[in-house]
């Protein structure tokens, strides 16, 4: 029985088998470098995706913080203005009782009767129902510009 192995190997090169089969070779080395350059391609596409998910993740992080900066300075800012209006109601409530304080310094400047010195001062003494309706127009006025603040 004969061998195609054998056979094979006595028959003679010939120039088209050999140029044959050095195409098959080059056509072979072609395709293994384009499968290198293919694999090539996906290492750096996937480093370059590790890289993107790695910036990502720093980027929501640093969102995460700036959420949080910001709903602590709101916090901050909704304290502030209840500050900011608890002193502004005290501030009206001053303005308030200085003018009934200085009312009752009218009332017993007109029931002592003027000092000389005040006298020039005192020349056009107000009517204390005056002062009283100035008052209540501050204390008004204090109510409306809390509301507004709220």
């Amino acid at each position: 029985m004969l061998d195609p192995k054998n056979e094979i190997k006595k028959l003679p090169l010939s120039e088209n088998l050999l140029h044959y089969y050095q195409e098959r070779c080059e056509t072979a080395e072609r395709e293994y470098q384009d499968a290198i350059d293919a694999i090539d391609k996906c290492k750096t596409t996937h480093e370059e995706q590790h890289k993107l998910t790695w910036d990502l993740q720093q980027r929501l992080q640093e969102i995460v913080d700036l959420q949080k900066d910001l709903s602590d300075t709101q916090l901050f800012l909704t304290e502030e203005r209840k500050r900011f209006i608890r002193v502004v109601a005290e501030n009206d409530e001053l303005r308030v009782q200085d003018l009934q304080d200085r009312r009752k310094i009218q009332y017993l400047l007109s029931i002592t009767g003027p000092l000389k010195r005040d006298e020039d001062s005192n020349s056009g003494v107000k009517d204390p129902r005056d002062n009283e309706i100035e008052s209540l127009k501050l204390m008004v006025m204090s109510l409306q510009s809390q509301l507004e603040e709220q």
